[in-house]
């Protein structure tokens, strides 16, 4: 609102509509004044939620992962007991609960640890629940970071059961320094990600999260999928990729 209308200006859509419908009317209600303004949307998904609002085209450009920076090397060994971590704001969308719920399962509680790196409004809910399932030997909830290509390469898996994800950045992050990886098999993962880079879950079934934990307790596995991730990221979601895709976006102003 405060933007002189004859900017040339991008105006980057990081969030799915559904989650913040009301801002999205606000921007159509508003953007017909900016005659040289271009729409972007982080993902396909934003894209399809976003353009019942635009009469103006929206092009799609991936974030991109330092690759660099997260380069690690993860050692896939055998092991009795697995750690996984989350990182994310702490909202009932993103999934977290889900974990919890799967691993307070006899079986799952003596072979997975769970950290979740992060804050927001949905934290006394996850310690409820923690104490609910008498998980806090299982579960600790580590507040936020600001190092997380440090952290990643302490774990074994890295979840991300989110609805409504824009892109998922940390998750990717995670790839790209080896982690194996979990997903709901739901947009806009379903697009993203193909099949062999990371394990996709039926979208809610606690049955199919158990059967996928368990399965990465295969070393081989783990391995397999973290370095088809790795890979993944390094060829279609580095930096560079996407500095020339905005870099295009510039030029056709």
């Amino acid at each position: 609102m405060v933007l002189p209308n004859y900017l040339r200006c991008a105006l980057v859509l990081h969030s799915p509509a559904s989650l913040i419908p009301g801002r999205y009317k606000f921007i159509s209600d508003n953007i017909d004044g900016f005659k040289k303004i271009k729409l972007i949307a982080v993902s396909s998904y934003v894209k399809t939620e976003a353009q019942p609002f635009f009469k103006k085209k929206i092009r799609v450009i991936n974030h991109g992962v330092p690759v660099k920076k997260f380069d690690s090397s993860i050692k896939f060994v055998e092991k009795k007991k697995l750690k996984i971590v989350t990182i994310s704001a702490l909202e009932q969308w993103k999934g977290i609960q889900d974990i919890i719920i799967a691993i307070s399962s006899k079986r799952l509680r003596k072979i997975f640890e769970f950290d979740i790196y992060g804050d927001g409004s949905y934290k006394k809910f996850l310690v409820d629940l923690i104490y609910k399932f008498n998980l806090s030997s299982n579960v600790s909830l580590k507040g936020i970071t600001n190092k997380v290509e440090k952290l990643l390469p302490n774990y074994d898996i890295y979840c991300q059961m989110s609805k409504g994800e824009a892109f998922g950045l940390s998750l990717f992050e995670a790839m790209a320094c080896g982690l194996p990886t979990m997903v709901y098999d739901i947009p806009p993962f379903d697009n993203l990600i193909p099949n062999e880079v990371t394990k996709k879950v039926k979208n809610g079934s606690e049955k199919d999260l158990e059967k996928a934990l368990l399965s990465y307790m295969n070393y081989k596995e783990r391995e397999l999928r973290g370095n088809a991730g790795k890979k993944f990221i390094l060829n279609n979601y580095n930096m560079e990729k996407m500095s020339l895709e905005y870099c295009s976006l510039f030029d056709g102003f």
